[in-house]
């Protein structure tokens, strides 16, 4: 049996193409377990009531009270009884109706703890590829954790998602994982500690989920302490597995994630000189980011954040945002946002 977990929160009518997409599968062989994270519109309530007492394969599971996406996941996982296990956001679709018994047959034609399809992202009318260049095939260890494992670790190889795979659950049992307390980020998380366990990876070239860009993932935040977290998480699978050359990755991807934070400030927010500085000083007394810039950079950015230089940083930010090709791309940005809301 191959159970699916969805996390719901608030999905309204989005709702019906997912679990239409599911329900008809001719892999029928499934539970679909639904856990309503509170919720606050009786649209997804109604919808949610229609869809379980339409389909006996549906379980609801209604919790008391607001835990995010990643508490959702794992509230579900404690009702699984099938021995594969899939995740799908409650508004995204599978592509056609054979893409799970794909899927479970290469899974078990191949012996793979998990399979992965190929998926797309959809924003709006228009469908992008993701992740072409994953190889196709099977992954074997040692391989997979010699060339496939910084894929955690912020070097794109393999997608980090949990979507757009099956895994086996005594795979998932193995390692152990419980809630991190991550709101974003807690697929990678989610991956970064299963995969250790995983003896054989499967990626079919098929196209079997796509995935709807602006749901619960795709909204910007304030990611820098989100990405904090997780870069802790990170360390410590560093030192459990003994991945030490993952170290110099993670340490790029928070300055660069600062970097971007800082631009997005300006870009977006309207941050003056003045308020830049004056977030830096208050972010950069966290001794966090001793840590981040150990590494043999020595980049005007990476420079300027060692010796606390919060006015250089700021103009190094700045002064891309300031050319003249930015400044166009930007006004046709906001013209696009002006006719989309139109649109809606």
């Amino acid at each position: 049996m191959v159970s699916v977990v969805i996390p719901v929160y608030n999905s309204g009518s989005l709702l019906d193409k997912c679990l239409n997409s599911i329900v008809t599968q001719t892999w029928s062989d499934l539970e679909i377990i639904l856990v309503n994270d509170c919720s606050t519109d009786a649209c997804t309530d109604t919808i949610l009531e229609k869809w379980k007492s339409k389909d006996k394969r549906i379980q609801l599971i209604n919790k008391k009270q607001n835990e995010g996406i990643e508490c959702a996941r794992f509230t579900g996982m404690e009702y699984v009884s099938g021995e594969y296990l899939m995740f799908m956001d409650h508004d995204d679709w599978l592509t056609s109706n054979d893409v799970i018994e794909t899927m479970m047959d290469n899974l078990m034609t191949t012996g793979a703890d998990v399979v992965m399809g190929r998926s797309y992202e959809q924003k709006f009318v228009f469908k992008k590829r993701m992740y072409d260049l994953t190889p196709q095939g099977i992954i074997e260890q040692p391989d997979l954790m010699d060339k496939y494992y910084i894929s955690f670790f912020g070097v794109n190889i393999i997608p980090v998602l949990v979507w757009a795979k099956i895994y086996r659950m005594d795979v998932i049992r193995a390692a152990e994982l419980r809630p991190r307390g991550l709101r974003d980020t807690d697929d990678v998380n989610f991956n970064m500690w299963v995969f250790p366990y995983v003896r054989k990876f499967s990626v079919i070239d098929k196209y079997v989920y796509v995935h709807r860009w602006g749901g619960f993932s795709s909204k910007l935040i304030d990611f820098i302490p989100e990405y904090k977290r997780l870069y802790r998480e990170r360390m410590n699978a560093i030192q459990k597995f003994k991945y030490e050359k993952a170290i110099k990755s993670i340490n790029i991807q928070m300055k660069n994630l600062l970097s971007f934070d800082l631009s997005l400030k300006i870009e977006r927010k309207g941050f003056t000189k003045n308020d830049i500085v004056r977030f830096l000083k208050e972010e950069l007394q966290d001794v966090f980011w001793d840590s981040v810039v150990m590494q043999n950079d020595e980049s005007d950015f990476t420079y300027a954040l060692r010796i606390r230089d919060y006015e250089k940083m700021y103009q190094i930010v700045r002064e891309p945002l300031c050319s003249p090709k930015r400044r166009i791309v930007n006004v046709l940005k906001k013209i696009g946002r002006r006719v989309l809301r139109f649109i809606k």
